[in-house]
C-alpha cells in the first residue's frame, strides 16, 4: 500500500521544469497582511488579481490552495524570487519532509497525515517558503488546513501578530504535526 504518490518527470527533463497537475482541485490564493495593530485578508482565484506590494512593515502571508497551474506558480516564483528547484518540488508531490536553505530563503516540505473513508492512511504534501517578512504556503487539497491559525491572527489572540513569518512558520508545522495525533490514537486502538 502506497501512502505518497510520486509524479516524475520523464526521463532528461531538464531540472526545475514545471510540470502540470492532474488535480480538480480549484485555486484559491488566500493574502494575509499583518502587524501587531493591523490585519488585512483577501481572497483570489487568480495569481494576476492577487498581486501586491509588498508592505517592509508587516508580515505577509500567501496562502495557495488548490491546484497551481505551471505558469502561474512560475509567475509567483519569479515574483518572489523562489528557487527554481523548490518550485518543482512543489508540484511534484510526494516529496520526502525536508528543509533546505535557498541562501534567503528556507523551502519546507511536510505531510498532513489523515484517514481516507476506508480508514487507510493518506498523506499530503504541504510545501512553504520562508523570507524575511514573507511565507508562501501550498497545500493541493480544498480543505482549509491552516484555518485556526487564521482564525488567531484574525482575533489578535496569543502572541502570533506580534511576531515575524519565522513565527508563523512555526505555528504553521506545529498544527501539521498536531493532525497526526488522532492519527496514531486511531492506530493504537486499532
Amino acid at each position: 500500500m502506497s501512502h505518497f504518490t510520486k509524479r516524475y518527470h520523464p526521463p532528461g527533463t531538464a531540472p526545475g521544469t514545471l510540470v502540470a497537475s492532474d488535480s480538480a482541485v480549484p485555486l484559491s490564493i488566500r493574502l494575509i497582511t499583518y502587524t501587531d495593530t493591523h490585519y488585512a485578508e483577501r481572497t483570489f482565484s487568480d495569481l494576476i488579481d492577487s498581486v501586491p506590494l509588498l508592505d517592509a512593515e508587516a508580515t505577509t502571508w500567501i496562502d495557495v490552495r488548490g491546484n497551481i497551474q505551471p505558469d502561474v506558480l512560475q509567475q509567483l516564483g519569479q515574483w518572489l524570487n523562489l528557487h527554481d528547484l523548490a518550485l518543482e518540488d512543489v508540484l511534484n508531490t510526494g516529496q520526502q519532509a525536508k528543509l533546505e536553505d535557498y541562501d534567503e530563503q528556507l523551502f519546507v516540505v511536510m505531510h498532513r497525515p489523515s484517514l481516507d473513508a476506508s480508514g487507510a492512511l493518506q498523506l499530503d504534501q504541504v510545501s512553504v517558503f520562508l523570507a524575511p517578512g514573507v511565507l508562501v504556503s501550498f497545500y493541493g487539497q480544498a480543505q482549509d488546513l491552516f484555518g485556526p491559525v487564521c482564525e488567531r491572527l484574525r482575533d489578535h489572540r496569543g502572541r502570533l501578530r506580534r511576531h515575524g513569518s519565522d513565527y508563523l512558520l512555526y505555528r504553521l508545522l506545529d498544527l501539521i504535526v498536531d493532525h497526526g495525533f488522532p492519527i496514531l490514537e486511531h492506530y493504537g486502538k486499532r
